[in-house]
């Protein structure tokens, strides 16, 4: 992936007293990515329709998926740069396993890749799917699981037709219960990012 797992925009632009038009954020809707899914030629196809346009409102940050088709509105109108559309943006970079507490991220590097290994084994069972899911969860001095959180997600099914991510988070979260973490001095928590 060229891009993190998010984009963001964070505006800095007096939307409300600006003096040019365009500038919104643009990102591909539902609707055109599965565009002939859905068709119906009794509706209407307009831009409306198909991109999803975030206006560039004054201390806003805009987050999404970075794989999502995405762009700016043409701005046009002034060319004071006091008055011009500001706006700070990139991506998060792919998110890496964390470890806070008393087990290391080296002690954790077997278990977490036998965590992945089982994961990626249940995405070819279930998907297949594309993206990200971010887990946290504790792990106490005896190295057992509990608390287990799915953060965030970004997972879509690669196929209309296959493809259950509901299925795939409630295994995922059995297959984080069930790992085993060596022991330490005390309780940890961990940030997993799998896919």
């Amino acid at each position: 992936m060229i891009q993190g797992m998010w984009s963001y925009v964070y505006s800095l632009t007096p939307w409300a007293d600006r003096q040019f038009t365009g500038g919104e954020t643009l990102i591909a809707s539902e609707t055109l990515l599965d565009y002939w899914l859905g068709f119906d030629p009794e509706s209407s196809s307009e831009s409306k329709q198909l991109i999803d346009r975030i206006p560039a409102l004054f201390d806003q940050l805009c987050v999404f998926d970075s794989r999502l088709p995405h762009g700016v509105g043409v701005v046009e109108g002034t060319r004071d740069p006091l008055q011009a559309r500001v706006a700070l943006h990139g991506w998060f970079h792919e998110p890496e396993p964390s470890i806070v507490g008393f087990l290391s991220t080296q002690e954790a590097e077997q278990t977490i890749e036998e965590l992945r290994t089982r994961w990626r084994e249940q995405v070819s069972r279930l998907g297949p799917f594309y993206g990200k899911a971010i887990w946290r969860f504790s792990v106490d001095e005896n190295g057992l699981v509990s608390q287990v959180n799915l953060i965030v997600n970004n997972l879509v099914a690669a196929r209309h037709e296959t493809g259950d991510v509901s299925a795939l988070f409630a295994v995922s979260e059995e297959i984080i219960r069930d790992s085993a973490f060596p022991p330490s001095k005390g309780t940890s928590t961990v940030l997993l990012p799998l896919g």
